[in-house]
């Protein structure tokens, strides 16, 4: 006997109580967009959300870079006036960067398209590095890589975060993730009141050209235990154990002068550890730090 086929339920319409589909006149097209197309399309754009000039200024390098992919899915949308609905930051970066650069353009976009676009949560450079390579990035050791990606291209964790792509992260992972893993396991884990990334990103570098040194350090520091009272260990222990500032802990963000604070004093610490020297009290250090990233931004030889 043949069983009886379920009544299929019929599709609703996306836009009940009219029989008028807005998106009827909506086409996409590739187009090659030059500088001047952009400046036109960007022409009254008075009512777009606020023009991120860093957000720009990594489009720029990447396009620069021949990193752009301009046949990305996410397309240059305009509206049936003509108005911009979504695309500013490529324009405007195409612009600086006197390229020509192929896009999907939909065209004739309805208003009613606003109310859904750029709604999904944005990627994180982890999240692309998850999908495209298969590999997981814990929140700490993606904020321990933006740390190291800061003091290689700015000497400074002071500086505004530079979002970092997923080049320059499979580029530190692969000079950084192992000592890290080291430095970690070290100090018993990364997910105790020590996930500092300011504090975490020093070892990492230092760990370099000092990987004994920075081993006893931080197993030193994780316990606590056997340290003299005029230990630079003791003394940047206190600081994290006490002060702990969560927007610190495991994380890039926050103050930026707190966080390059801690990383100065890290470093601080390091340097008068390694070279058995007293101190009751850790001070930041610039000197240390400048001394403990020189081998680091230097070449490899052999």
């Amino acid at each position: 006997m043949k069983s009886k086929k379920k009544p299929t339920t019929p599709i609703q319409p996306c836009f009940p109580g009219t029989t008028v589909d807005p998106f009827d006149k909506m086409k996409m097209e590739l187009v090659d967009v030059t500088p001047t197309m952009a400046a036109k399309w960007l022409e009254g754009n008075e009512f777009n959300r606020a023009l991120s000039p860093t957000r720009v200024k990594e489009m720029v390098a990447d396009m620069l870079a021949g990193r752009w992919l301009g046949l990305s899915p996410e397309a240059i949308v305009r509206g049936e006036d003509g108005s911009l609905y979504d695309g500013q930051h490529r324009l405007h970066a195409l612009i600086q960067a006197g390229m020509t650069i192929r896009f999907r353009v939909y065209l004739n976009a309805p208003r009613s398209v606003l109310d859904v676009l750029n709604r999904g949560k944005p990627r994180s450079t982890s999240d692309v590095i998850a999908i495209a390579d298969r590999k997981r990035v814990s929140h700490v050791v993606s904020s321990v890589m933006g740390a190291i990606h800061l003091l290689r291209t700015a000497g400074t964790l002071s500086t505004a975060r530079v979002k970092m792509g997923p080049d320059n992260m499979r580029l530190l992972l692969r000079e950084h993730e192992n000592d890290a893993k080291n430095v970690f396991d070290a100090i018993g884990g990364s997910h105790n009141c020590f996930s500092n990334a300011a504090f975490l990103s020093a070892l990492v570098v230092a760990y370099r050209a000092y990987p004994k040194e920075v081993t006893a350090f931080a197993r030193a520091i994780s316990t606590g235990a056997n340290l003299a009272t005029d230990s630079p260990v003791l003394a940047l222990r206190d600081i994290i154990t006490k002060v702990r500032q969560p927007k610190m802990v495991g994380s890039t963000s926050g103050n930026t002068t707190r966080r390059d604070d801690m990383n100065l004093r890290t470093f601080s610490a390091l340097s008068a550890f390694i070279n058995g020297e007293s101190r009751a009290f850790v001070k930041p250090n610039e000197s240390a730090r400048k001394a403990f990233l020189q081998p680091w931004l230097q070449p490899e030889s052999g």
